[in-house]
C-alpha cells in the first residue's frame, strides 16, 4: 500500500504518515479534524496524531526538561499534531450516558448492560465506548455510549459531553472523574453505598463540590431499600433502575416502559427493576460548602527518601525516583496523561524502583483496619497474610523504642535516665500508645527515684519531646514476645510495634478475619484488628503511626529465629517479622484485594530476601577482608623499599595531577615506569589494581546506584494475571530488576537474564580467587588463568552467592504456550526458579468457558507440576498459601538447590474465581483440603531413588470432599444444581469410580453448606481427574501402589517360609541334642551301674 501510495504522490499531493494511539492514549475527534486540514503546501513528514511534544506546563520540574529539549532539538514541536478542542466535530443529535466507576468487577459490564437494553428496547443508533487496559483495579474508568433515533456517524469522542452519568463504586474522597465532562444541563447520579447522603456529600473534595454547584449540574443519589442492602442482585437492579427513569425522561429518548421491563435480565430482579423505574426522583439542592478545619497530611515515602540520596539521583538519571515521580508520575496520578510530552528517558523502557510507593489507596477503601494492641497475641497471620504490604510489624526492647524516640531529636537530656526507664517499661503489662506507655513508665520512675526539681523540669521537657516523636505507634506485650521472653530472662522481653499503611491498604479484610478467628480461639472479645470508618482524622493517625515504625530498628536476627522455632509461629511469620524481607514488594500497586497472586510474590520473595541477605553479608565481609589484607601488603612494600632512584621521574609524574586527592589506581598509574631497588613497580601496580577494583565490588555490592546495594535475586514475568499488576505503567511496586515477556519468548529471555547474572557473579569470584593467590604469593600465570574462571568452575558454596533469578507467571503461560521453553529451562543447569501461579479453572472457566471445545478433556495446565516431574533433574514443589510452613520449605529448598526450580502454587483470585476479598485463604485451604491441590516435594539432592525423593508431608490426613473447593467459587456456579429428582443421585467420590456406562445413568451430587447439588458430569469427570493425581503421586512416592497387596502377600509368604525354615532347623537341632544328651545319660548310667556292680562284686569277696 504504501508503495502505490508513493507513486501517485506529486507536488500536489503530499503524503504524511499519521501515527496515532502513542503511549495507549485515546484518538480524539478534533486531532482528527486538524490532521484533515493540513496545509497542503507542509511538506511531508511523520506526525504523531494527538501528541503535543512540548505542552506547557506548571510543573518546574517538568518545564525545564521541556527547556533542554528545545533547545538541543529545535524542530521537536513539530513532530506531533493535537487539533484545537473548540473546533469539535459537529455534535449529533443524541443523549451521552456513563458510568463511571473504579474497575471493580461488579462495575465494568453496566454500560454494555444498559446499552444493549436500551438498543433492543428502541432499536435505534447507538455508539460505545468503553476504557480498557491491563485491568488496573481502583483506577477511574469512564464507560459511555451516546444514542439517538438518527444515525451516528461520527465515532464517540473521548472528551464527549456527558448528558446522564451513574457513579458507582468510588468513596466520596476520590472525587468524580471526567467532572470536566459534565455541563449545565447534565444529570449525576450517585451511588452512596453504605454512606446517607450528607455523609457522603461531606466527604466530597470541597473544590468539586464547588464546581457542581457552579455547573449546575442536577445531582440525585440512589436510596437503596432494606431489601437491596441485603441482596447486591436486588442493589443492581435497583440501580440500573433508576438511571433508566433519568434515561426515559430525557427528550432524546422515545420509548414504552414495558418494553424497557421486558428486556431486563435477570427476571427474578424485574419487579426491582420496575420499582426503581417509576420512583419519582427530586434532585438535590447543593449547598456552597463551608470550610474543612482538618485535611489529610501525606508525607515523602521512606523509599523516596531513602532513594533521593542516590548517586543516580544526583546525576538526574533514568533511575532517578524523584525525577521521575516529579516529571511523569504526577500525571498519571492526577488522570493527566494526555499532556505527557517527549520524554527521553522513558524511551529508555524502564522505570525506577519503587515507585508504586507515590500511589495512594487511602481513599479506595471507606474503612480501615484499627489495630487494639491489648488483644494482640502476637500470631503474626496479619502480617504474613497482607498481600500489600500494608501492615508493619516489628519486635523491639523498650530499650529500642527509647533510643529510636531519642534518634528523633530533641530529648538527648533523658539519656542519663534511659536504662532506668527502660528497666521501668519492662515491668508495665498494659498494651496501647507508646507515648502513653512511656509517660506512665516516667511517672513510675520518678515516683521511685524523684529528681531535683530543675533537673526534673529538663527531663520532664526531654520525656515530652520523646513521646511526641513516638506519637501514638500502638505497642502490645504479647506472649511469644514479651511476657515468655520476659519470665526467662529480666528486661528482655520485647513490645510488638504495629501499623497499618492507608497508602497500601485496599480493604480486603484479610488481617481482620485471620484476627477475629484467632480471638475466637484466645477467647477475646475484640480481635487485635477491625474495620473502622476512615476519616480525616483517622488517616491522619495512620499516617504518623507508619512514619515512627519507618524510623524503628529492624528486629533481631536471635528474635526471627527463637519467634521462627515456636510452632505456633512458624518460620515464613518469623521472617517477615523482618522488614527487608516484609517490604521485599511495596505496596501502591494496582493488583486486585485480597489477590492471591500478590500475597504468593510477596511471600516468596520475603523468603527469597531473608536467605540471599546473609550470603551477601557473608561475601562482602570476605571482600573487606581481603582488601585490607592486600593494603596491609601495599603498606609493607612501600614502607620496605630503601629509596626510590629516580625522585624526579616520580615528581614529573606527580605534577600533572589535577587535584590533591592520590587514589591508588592514580598512584599506580604514575608509578609503573619508576625504578626503584626496594621496589618492583610492576608488582606494586598489580597490588594496587586489585585492591583498587575489590574495594569498587564491595561498594557496588554494598550500596550501588540507588543506595540499595546489587541486587540479591532478579525478576521476570511473563504476560498474564500477574504482569498486569506487576507491568502497570509507572507504579513499579519492586526494588530488584525487573522485566516482562512474552509467553512465547520469556524462556529464552529468562536464560539470558541468568547467564548475564552469573557471569557479573563470577567476576567477584576471579577477583577474590586473584586476592588469594597474590596473598599466597601464588605465581602471575595462575592468576591470568583464573580469567578463565566460568560460573561453573565456582564451589557449591559459591554458586550460593550468585543471585537467582525468579521466572513468574501463570499456568497459562508457563504451561501451554511456553511449555517447549520450560522443558528446556528444567533441563539445564542455570539456577533459574520457575514460581507457575495456579488458576485451576480445570478448562471450565477460561475464554471457552462452559462449552468450549476442549473442556471436556484433561487440562495439562493443571499437571504442570507432574510433568516437570519427568524432568527428574530439576526441584520440583506443589505448594499453597494455605500451607505457610510447607511454602517456605519449599522455597527455601528450592533456592538451596544449585539448579532449575519449579514451584506450583495456588493462587486464587476474588474477582476471577468469584468469592469475598477476605476469604483468598479460606479458598486455598479448601482446595489443599479437598485434594483439589495437593502439596507435595521433589528434591533431586535428596539420597535414594526417585520415588524416595517425593514428600507428601502437609497434606490433610481427613480430606474434604473436592466438590467443596469449587462450589464456593462463582466462575463454577452453573455447574452446580439443586438435586430435584435427578435420575440416580450418587455421591460423587462413588460415581468417579463408575465405568462409562454406569456414568451416563447416575448423576453425581454432593453434600456442601447443608444441602444436596447435583454436578455437572464432565465437571466432575474433571474432578475425580484430580483425584487421580493425589492417586498418582501416592503411588510415585510409594505410600499406596497398586501391588501393595501382591507385595504384602509375597512378604507374608516369604516370612512364613523363612520362619518354618528356622523352626524346622531349631526342632532337628533339638532333636540332635536331645540324642545326644540321651547318648550321654545312657553311658552315664551305664558307667554308673557297672562301677556299682564291680564294687559289690569286690565287697562280696572281701567278705569270703
Amino acid at each position: 500500500l504504501y508503495r502505490q501510495v508513493i507513486t501517485i504522490a506529486s507536488s500536489s499531493c503530499r503524503v504524511h504518515s499519521v501515527l496515532y494511539g502513542m503511549g495507549g492514549l485515546p484518538v480524539h475527534n478534533h486531532d482528527l479534524l486538524a490532521a484533515c486540514q493540513l496545509p497542503v503546501n507542509r511538506a511531508a513528514t511523520t506526525l504523531r496524531l494527538g501528541v503535543d511534544p512540548l505542552p506547557n506546563h506548571n510543573n518546574p520540574k517538568q518545564q525545564v526538561q521541556q527547556d533542554q529539549l528545545e533547545r538541543h532539538y529545535p524542530d521537536l514541536s513539530s513532530t506531533g499534531l493535537r487539533g484545537n478542542r473548540e473546533s469539535r466535530l459537529s455534535i449529533e443529535d443524541g443523549l451521552t450516558v456513563a458510568i463511571l466507576h473504579r474497575n471493580h468487577a461488579e462495575q465494568r459490564n453496566y454500560c454494555g448492560q444498559v446499552a444493549q437494553q436500551l438498543y433492543h428496547a428502541t432499536e435505534n443508533s447507538l455508539r460505545s465506548q468503553q476504557q480498557s487496559n491491563w485491568s488496573e483495579w481502583g483506577e477511574s474508568r469512564v464507560d459511555c455510549f451516546r444514542y439517538s433515533a438518527s444515525p451516528l456517524l461520527a465515532s464517540l469522542d473521548p472528551e464527549q459531553p456527558i448528558d446522564i452519568a451513574l457513579l458507582s463504586g468510588h468513596q466520596p474522597q476520590q472525587g468524580i472523574p471526567a467532572i470536566q465532562r459534565l455541563h449545565s444541563d447534565s444529570q449525576l447520579l450517585i451511588d452512596p453505598g453504605s454512606l446517607s447522603r450528607d455523609e457522603y456529600l461531606a466527604a466530597l473534595p470541597i473544590q468539586q463540590v464547588s464546581q457542581l454547584k457552579q455547573l449546575g449540574v442536577a445531582l440525585f443519589f440512589i436510596l437503596y431499600s432494606a431489601e437491596s442492602r441485603e441482596d447486591e442482585a436486588v442493589a443492581s437492579a435497583q440501580r440500573i433502575g433508576t438511571l433508566f427513569h433519568l434515561i426515559t425522561g430525557s427528550e432524546a429518548v422515545e420509548l414504552r416502559e414495558s418494553r424497557l421491563i421486558e428486556q431486563y435480565h435477570p427476571q427474578q430482579q424485574r419487579e426491582s427493576f420496575e420499582a426503581a423505574l417509576g420512583e419519582r426522583l427530586q434532585p438535590y439542592a447543593l449547598q456552597q460548602p463551608a470550610e474543612r478545619n482538618e485535611a489529610v497530611t501525606q508525607q515523602t515515602p521512606m523509599a523516596v527518601r531513602h532513594l533521593g540520596h542516590s548517586d543516580d539521583a544526583l546525576n538526574n538519571g533514568y533511575q532517578n525516583l524523584s525525577r521521575f515521580w516529579d516529571q511523569t508520575g504526577v500525571l498519571y496520578r492526577d488522570g493527566l496523561e494526555a499532556l505527557q510530552s517527549v520524554d527521553p528517558f522513558i524511551a529508555t523502557g524502564q522505570i525506577p524502583p519503587l515507585s508504586s510507593t507515590f500511589n495512594n489507596h487511602s481513599n479506595q477503601s471507606a474503612t480501615l483496619p484499627q489495630f487494639n494492641a491489648a488483644s494482640c497475641s502476637g500470631c503474626g497471620e496479619c502480617w504474613s497474610h497482607c498481600p500489600d504490604s500494608a501492615i508493619g510489624a516489628t519486635s523491639l526492647t523498650p530499650s529500642q523504642l527509647l533510643e529510636a524516640g531519642m534518634k528523633m531529636g530533641g530529648a538527648d537530656a533523658l539519656r542519663p535516665h534511659l536504662s532506668k526507664l527502660s528497666k521501668v517499661l519492662s515491668t508495665l503489662t498494659e498494651s496501647g500508645p507508646s507515648d502513653q506507655l512511656i509517660q506512665q513508665g516516667w511517672t513510675t520512675l520518678m515516683e521511685q527515684a524523684p529528681l531535683a526539681e530543675e533537673r526534673r523540669a529538663t527531663a520532664d521537657e526531654a520525656v515530652a519531646t520523646l513521646c511526641k516523636n513516638l506519637g501514638s505507634l500502638p505497642v502490645a506485650h504479647t506472649q511469644p514476645l514479651f511476657h515468655q521472653l520476659e519470665a526467662k530472662k529480666p528486661q528482655a522481653g520485647e513490645l510488638l510495634a504495629l501499623v497499618i499503611n492507608p497508602d497500601s491498604c485496599k480493604g480486603c479484610g484479610i488481617c481482620t478475619t485471620l484476627c477475629a478467628i484467632e480471638a475466637e480461639k484466645q477467647g477475646a472479645e475484640v480481635a487485635a484488628l477491625t474495620q473502622q470508618h476512615s476519616d480525616t482524622s483517622a488517616l491522619n493517625t495512620h499516617y504518623n503511626q507508619w512514619r515512627s515504625w519507618e524510623q524503628l530498628p529492624d528486629t533481631s536476627s536471635n528474635t526471627l529465629i527463637e519467634f521462627g522455632a515456636r510452632p505456633e509461629i512458624g518460620a515464613l511469620t518469623a521472617t517477615l517479622l523482618s522488614r527487608y524481607a516484609a517490604m521485599a514488594v511495596a505496596g501502591g500497586d494496582h493488583a486486585e484485594p485480597g489477590s492471591g497472586e500478590k500475597l504468593v510474590v510477596r511471600q516468596l520473595l520475603g523468603i527469597t530476601e531473608y536467605r540471599q541477605q546473609p550470603l551477601v553479608q557473608q561475601q562482602l565481609q570476605e571482600l573487606e577482608t581481603l582488601y585490607k589484607q592486600l593494603m596491609e601488603g601495599i603498606r609493607e612494600q612501600l614502607a620496605a623499599a630503601s629509596h626510590i632512584d629516580d625522585l624526579a621521574a616520580l615528581a614529573e609524574g606527580l605534577d600533572d595531577l589535577s587535584n590533591r586527592n592520590l587514589t591508588l589506581s592514580t598512584l599506580a598509574e604514575k608509578t609503573a615506569g619508576i625504578e626503584s631497588e626496594g621496589i618492583d613497580a610492576y608488582a606494586l601496580k598489580e597490588w594496587i589494581e586489585l585492591a583498587e577494583a575489590i574495594n569498587q565490588e564491595q561498594q557496588q555490592i554494598a550500596a550501588g546506584d540507588q543506595s540499595l546495594g546489587r541486587a540479591r535475586y532478579s525478576l521476570a514475568f511473563a504476560s498474564g494475571t500477574a504482569a498486569t499488576w506487576a507491568g502497570t505503567f509507572p507504579f513499579n511496586p519492586f526494588q530488584v530488576p525487573v522485566t516482562i515477556g512474552s509467553a512465547a519468548e520469556i524462556g529464552a529471555l529468562a536464560s539470558g537474564l541468568m547467564e548475564g547474572q552469573l557471569e557479573q557473579a563470577t567476576t567477584t569470584h576471579r577477583l577474590i580467587h586473584k586476592a588469594k593467590n597474590l596473598l599466597k604469593n601464588g605465581a602471575q600465570a595462575e592468576r591470568k588463568e583464573m580469567d578463565r574462571l566460568t560460573w561453573r568452575d565456582l564451589s557449591d558454596d559459591e554458586q550460593q552467592q550468585c543471585a537467582p533469578l525468579l521466572l513468574i507467571g501463570n499456568d497459562t503461560t508457563l504451561g501451554a504456550a511456553a511449555s517447549g521453553g520450560l522443558s528446556w529451562l528444567l533441563n539445564s543447569d542455570l539456577p533459574i526458579k520457575v514460581i507457575v501461579l495456579a488458576e485451576m479453572d480445570l478448562g471450565f472457566a477460561g475464554e471457552s468457558g462452559l462449552h468450549g471445545a476442549n473442556h471436556r478433556h484433561s487440562d495439562a495446565r493443571s499437571e504442570l507440576a507432574l510433568a516437570a516431574l519427568a524432568q527428574r533433574n530439576a526441584y520440583v514443589a506443589q505448594s499453597s498459601i494455605a500451607n505457610p510452613e510447607h511454602l517456605n520449605h519449599a522455597m527455601r529448598e528450592a533456592l538451596q538447590y544449585n539448579g532449575p526450580a519449579l514451584l506450583r502454587i495456588h493462587a486464587p483470585s476474588p474477582q476471577r474465581h468469584g468469592f469475598a476479598s477476605d476469604q483468598t485463604l479460606a479458598q486455598a485451604n479448601r482446595a489443599v483440603t479437598s485434594r483439589a491441590f495437593p502439596l507435595f516435594r521433589y528434591s533431586p539432592d535428596l539420597p535414594g531413588v526417585f520415588g524416595t525423593r517425593i514428600t507428601l508431608e502437609g497434606n490433610t490426613t481427613e480430606p474434604d470432599t473436592i466438590a467443596s473447593w469449587a462450589f464456593h467459587e462463582q466462575r463454577f456456579a452453573g455447574l452446580f444444581t439443586a438435586l430435584d429428582g435427578d435420575k440416580g443421585p450418587t455421591p460423587l467420590e462413588q460415581w468417579i469410580t463408575l465405568d462409562s456406562r454406569g456414568q451416563n445413568n447416575k448423576t453425581p451430587t454432593c453434600t456442601v453448606d447443608d444441602g444436596e447439588y447435583a454436578i455437572d458430569s464432565d465437571f466432575a469427570r474433571r474432578l475425580g481427574q484430580l483425584l487421580q493425581q493425589w492417586q498418582m503421586l501416592q503411588e510415585l512416592a510409594g505410600v499406596v501402589t497398586p501391588f501393595t497387596e501382591q507385595v504384602q502377600q509375597q512378604a507374608e509368604t516369604r516370612i512364613a517360609a523363612s520362619h518354618q525354615a528356622e523352626v524346622d532347623a531349631l526342632k532337628q537341632a533339638h532333636q540332635q541334642e536331645l540324642q545326644t544328651l540321651r547318648e550321654q545319660l545312657e553311658d552315664e548310667v551305664t558307667t554308673r551301674i557297672t562301677g556299682q556292680l564291680s564294687a559289690l562284686v569286690e565287697s562280696y569277696s572281701d567278705t569270703h
